[in-house]
């Protein structure tokens, strides 16, 4: 099967699932977000088994030593995932205000996007400065269950939410 005719026939099973949800009933309407979820876990699976396949045949086979090119010129080749944590967040503020003199401007250079705990911040300067300082962006999400909400579709199996009942 080609990689159109797998997209034109989830495409279409989307489409198909998508006209259910608008008139289906409540029952139907967990069905088809469970056969969501049961495609969520298929298709994480599916892509984990077969990128572990390549990467072992990227290492292993002599004429993909420096990797596969295609056709677009992008390139595939065994590498590692990496990330850089801050093992002291105090130290490193005394080192950037002793380093730059206070300066302000520099400090700043130094934060990354969203470096605030917006919680904590505003039990430091108050609800009026941080509604000043601070944006809430809200985006529609399906939630599910009781209490806290969640940021994403979430699902909780039946055997935890009737836990206690």
């Amino acid at each position: 099967m080609s990689n159109t005719q797998i997209t034109t026939t989830l495409e279409k099973n989307a489409h198909r699932e998508c006209e259910l949800v608008k008139t289906c009933s409540h029952d139907d309407l967990l069905s088809v977000l469970d056969r969501l979820d049961a495609f969520k876990k298929q298709t994480k699976l599916v892509a984990s088994m077969i990128e572990e396949a390549v990467l072992e045949r990227l290492k292993t086979d002599p004429d993909l030593k420096d990797g596969l090119t295609d056709p677009m010129g992008g390139r595939y080749y065994p590498g590692y995932n990496s990330r850089v944590k801050c093992n002291n967040v105090r130290g490193v503020v005394e080192q950037i205000l002793e380093a730059t003199g206070g300066d302000l401007d520099k400090i700043t250079e130094c934060l990354g996007s969203d470096p605030f705990k917006q919680g904590t911040v505003k039990t430091v300067v108050g609800e009026e400065t941080h509604g000043v300082l601070f944006t809430k962006e809200k985006t529609p999400v399906i939630k599910e269950g009781k209490g806290k909400p969640k940021k994403t579709l979430q699902h909780i199996p039946a055997f935890i939410a009737n836990r206690g009942q």
